[in-house]
């Protein structure tokens, strides 16, 4: 049985609709870590990026 994780995804690329769905957790390589994430914050930044795709990143 594959093991599963709740995503926020958005439900079709015409539709802006975000759902909270069911995904399967990603495999990683030996070089790559998996963070669980138990909270996270969402602002209007982060909405209208998720809506939009037009997301700008600050790596860090």
């Amino acid at each position: 049985m594959m093991k599963e994780m709740q995503a926020f995804a958005r439900i079709g690329a015409q539709d802006q609709q975000i759902k909270l769905v069911k995904v399967p957790i990603p495999e990683i390589d030996e070089n790559e870590v998996l963070v669980k994430v138990r909270a996270f914050g969402v602002g209007p930044n982060t909405l209208q990026c998720l809506k939009t795709f037009s997301c700008h990143y600050h790596l860090i």
